[in-house]
Order: C-alpha cells, then structure tokens, then sequence
C-alpha cells in the first residue's frame, strides 16, 4: 500500500501535486520574496534617505535665513548706537534741538544729514533714517516729501524688546507709495529738556526683505511664517497650501521663523523614486516567471526521460540502452539508474544460479542417502536378536544409530531446533566412542537459551565427525561443542586439541574432488555444510576454519535469527 509521507495533509490540499506546478510556484516565490523583500527594504531606506534629504534641505535653508535675519538686525542695533546723544551725531542733533534761527538749524542739519548719509552708504541693508519724539511721534527733522511725517512704533508689529531698543516688522515702508516690506528699529536717544524724549528710527531697504523671504530657495511651494519673542505671529504669508509640513527655527533673540511646505511638493521627489523603481519591479517579475519556465523546461523534461527509463524496465526491456539528457546530475542519476538495472538482472541470473544449486545440492544429499527402509528393516531385525540374546550393549547401540539414521535421513524438514541437533549429536558420539574405544572426550556447553534458536537441520554432526577425523586419529583428546549468543546471534563452535591442520590441508576440507574420495561416516562434508548455511543467510555468511598444527582445530558458525517466514517456507520444503 502506498503512502504519501511529507507534508502534512492539511498543508499537503495547498500544494500542487504535479511537480511542474511546484517548480513554478517556488521559482515564483524564490524570486518574489527577494524581490520584496529587497524592495521593502531599499524603499524603506531610499525613503528615509531622500525624505532626511529634503529634511536637512529645508532646514539648513531655513537656518541660513534665520541667520541672516539675524544679522540684519544686528546692523541695525549697531547703526543706532551710532546715532544716539553720546555719539558725534547725537551731539549735533541737540544743538540741532537747542537752535532756534532756522538757518542755522539748516545748516546744522546738513551737517547731520551728512553722517546719516554715511552711515546708510557704509551698510547697503539700511533705508530711512529719522529722528523723531517718542510722545508726539512727530519727526525732529526737516519733512521729507517722500516719507511719512509721524512715525508711530506703537502701530508696528514687535518682532523682539531689548533695554533701550525694539525690533519691529516686517511691516509696510514708511516711504510713502512704497510696497514694500521692511525691518525696522526704534532706539531711545535720549532725553533733551523736560519733555521731548528722542528716539531714532531705522528701517531696512526695499531688497532686503525679498531676499530673506524668497520662497524659491525651496525650489517647492512654500510659505513664511514669522513670530515674535512673545510667541505672537507678526508676519504670515498668504497662502492655499493644505495640510503643509512646517519647519521651525528660533533665532537667539527668541524669535521663530518657521515655513511651510506643500505636501505634495514636499513627496514629489520621493514619488520620482517610485516612478522608476516601479518598472524595475515589474521587470523582474517578468524576468522571474521567465526564469520560472526555463527552470521548468530543464528538470521537467529529464524527468520525462526518466519516467521512460522506468517505464522501459517495468516492461522487462532490460537490454536497451538509454536516452542521457545531457545534464550532469540528471545524468548520474541515469547512469546510476542503469547500473541498477544491470544489478537487477545480475540478481536475476544469480536467483536462477541459486535456485539450480539448490536443487543440485537436494540430488547431491540423495546421492549420499542410501534406501532408509532396508536399512531401519535390517537394523530392527539385528536388534531384536541382540535382545533376544540378552546383548543389552548392542542394543542400546543399534537403538542409537537408528535414531540417528532416522535423523540424518529423514524428511521431517530442513529447519530444526537446536535442542534437536544436539540430541542427535548425543548419539553420535556414542557410536563413535564405541567405535574408537573410547580414547575421546566430547564437551556439549550449550546455553539454555539458544535451545529453541532455529537452525538448518545436521550441522553439528559433520563439526564433530571432522575434528575425529583430522584431530586424534590415535591420541586422546577433548572436543568441546558450544552454544552462545553473541550480539544478537548464535555462534556456535566446535574446537578440538588434536593435530591441527595446514592452510592447504583446510583448503582441501571445502575441495568436492576431497570430498567425494573420503566417505567417512554419512559421507556429508563440510562444503555441503557451508553451501546449505549460505543459501540460508546468504554468501556473507558460511563455515569459519581457524587451525594451527600440533594445536587443534577450531570451527565456528556465526548465525543471525532465521524470520518465521523464511523457516516455514524451508520447513514446508523439507517435508514436500
């Protein structure tokens, strides 16, 4: 019965069973998997590279214009402390104050408007410059046609307060018709009489404030947002953007500039990203599901070959030769096939050479065997006799042998007990020592165990018939017959202290030419004995001869458990 082991059956209805569908899928999934995963991963990082790009970009931009504001209204502070009472200037305007000829108040303020004038031309950032009463907010100095009269700090936005000064704007020029935007700041100069406290005022140029809030630095759409040291917002950019991405950056002076950003131009550099690495992707896939058939293509079809190569054998077609794909491990696989096959009929032949020497070595034991019935007829005649005359010894002797020719000769089976070979083997030795009076001693150590181990049927007794043969012939001697087991099988050894035996004198023991001219005892050798062992457990296993001359002679059988199949089987032949 066949079973399909590996997956388990609840994982097994997700897989396809044909093979080609399982290529496709995991080439799919082998390729897709990097590919994500890589893909995931690369997004993820070019994601996080281009969006700190962006980041540091708009943030290094802004930091650059916060300061640069920053330094802009330093010129500014530094500008009016040159303009107030302690300062040459200073000086000048309040003997411009104290005058009241307005001619010499002309004079005088050309003087002061010759300084002013130098100092705008050595800061290019500065634009209008006047003095003015901080309580009136009226200007100290001649009209100006082009600026307004009064200047009102109290109406401008306060970026930043210091001791004596404020940071104003960015707010409306204070030339008149002007557009533009400025920074501007108010100093307290000092005070001239009871009630007129001075203060000066300077604001930026037209340029200045368009440069700080150029949006295209950005090179997106974006706005200014701009809050004073108070928190208040001061200055803020129209602007349609929705959602935006703000930047802040506060300025030492404790000011916030911040901008925002358009989403949408804010990701569009990332998107770009997007719109080449998609396309690769989908290339890959592509390139994928190619690779995914030609993978398909290279081992489905040398399995068809394969297929076909079983099918050939399957059919009995041992003898064609075969079809090689032209793949190296494909091939080998072939190739190893084909040996396989060659080792099939190679057991074939050997099954047939076995089956032949069987049945030659069934005539061989029957060309040995003489008719049993004459022999038990006469047996039992001359035992009868002997009884009759009261031989009590020759009785005992021909029930002995006539036990064990029935043994020997009998068809009962081929597979036996151990207890029963060794009781034969009892008998045995009785004839023999008989027969030799008596000039042997025979040691059976069998363990209780190993009793019931089964065996193929007379083994023993061509064990023990060889050491009398070869051992003592003249001398007294000991042969000791054991049984044991050894890691998990059954030795047995039949060991003698005799003459021993030469190399070439046990090769001879095995020659069938040696055999057939010594017809000692039931005329069975040792090489019928190594041939039944081998046919029952196989050529590994057979008689082992170890001998030393003038030493003994000790041989040994190393026997595995016989299944109960296998002893059925011999069993039933045996009694067929």
């Amino acid at each position: 019965m066949l079973k399909a082991d590996g997956l388990p059956s609840r994982y097994r209805r997700l897989i396809p069973y044909a093979l080609h569908s399982r290529i496709i899928i995991f080439t799919l999934l082998a390729a897709l998997l990097p590919l994500l995963l890589i893909g995931g991963l690369s997004y993820g990082s070019i994601y996080f590279i281009l969006q700190n790009k962006v980041e540091r970009g708009v943030q290094t931009a802004l930091k650059q214009k916060v300061t640069n504001l920053e330094v802009m209204l330093s010129n500014l502070d530094m500008a009016s402390k040159q303009l107030v009472f302690e300062g040459s200037i200073g000086s000048n305007l309040r003997d411009y104050l104290s005058l009241d000829d307005a001619i010499q108040k002309s004079n005088m303020y050309k003087d002061i408007d010759k300084y002013i004038t130098l100092i705008s031309y050595t800061n290019p950032q500065l634009g209008m410059i006047e003095y003015f009463l901080s309580n009136t907010h009226e200007m100290i100095t001649p009209y100006n046609s082009y600026s307004s009269k009064r200047i009102d700090e109290n109406a401008f936005p306060v970026l930043a307060k210091g001791n004596n000064y404020t940071f104003y704007g960015p707010y409306r020029s204070l030339y008149i018709n002007s557009q533009n935007n400025v920074f501007s700041i108010v100093r307290s100069v000092g005070q001239y009489g009871q009630n007129l406290p001075v203060a000066v005022y300077v604001e930026t140029n037209f340029k200045v404030f368009s440069e700080l809030f150029n949006v295209e630095t950005f090179s997106m759409s974006a706005a200014h947002r701009l809050y004073g040291a108070d928190g208040k917002l001061v200055y803020s950019e129209k602007t349609d953007i929705k959602n935006p991405h703000i930047f802040s950056e506060q300025s030492e002076m404790g000011w916030t500039l911040s901008i925002l950003i358009d989403p949408e131009d804010y990701n569009r550099e990332k998107q770009s990203w997007l719109r080449i690495a998609i396309p690769a992707s989908v290339l890959c896939l592509l390139l994928a599901l190619l690779i995914s058939w030609g993978v398909w293509r290279m081992i489905y079809g040398p399995l068809i070959k394969l297929k076909e190569e079983i099918k050939k054998v399957s059919q009995s077609h041992f003898h064609e030769p075969i079809n090689l794909p032209g793949m190296k491990e494909f091939d080998d696989v072939l190739i190893k096939f084909d040996h396989m096959r060659l080792r099939i009929v190679e057991l074939m032949d050997e099954i047939e050479q076995k089956e032949r020497k069987k049945r030659h070595l069934e005539v061989e034991k029957l060309m040995y065997q003489i008719n049993p019935h004459f022999i038990h007829n006469t047996l039992n005649t001359v035992q009868w006799i002997a009884m009759l005359n009261q031989q009590d010894e020759i009785v005992k002797l021909i029930a002995a042998f006539t036990r064990l020719l029935n043994y020997n000769l009998g068809k009962e089976g081929r597979i036996v007990h151990l207890y029963e070979e060794v009781e034969v083997l009892r008998d045995y030795i009785k004839l023999q020592q008989i027969r030799y009076n008596y000039k042997f001693h025979v040691e059976i150590e069998v363990e209780e165990e190993v009793l019931q181990w089964r065996i193929p049927r007379f083994i023993l007794q061509p064990l023990v018939e060889n050491s009398l043969y070869h051992g003592f012939k003249n001398n007294d001697g000991i042969i000791t017959v054991t049984g044991r087991i050894t890691d998990g099988k059954l030795l047995i050894e039949v060991a003698d202290n005799g003459a021993g035996m030469t190399p070439e004198e046990i090769d001879r023991l095995f020659d069938d030419q040696q055999q057939q001219q010594r017809k000692a005892g039931l005329g069975i050798g040792l090489r019928f004995i190594n041939n039944v062992i081998r046919m029952h457990y196989g050529e590994e296993h057979g008689l082992q001869v170890s001998s030393q001359p003038g030493k003994g002679t000790a041989m040994s059988l190393l026997l595995p458990p016989l299944c109960e199949e296998e002893a059925e089987q011999a069993q039933g032949e045996g009694g067929a």
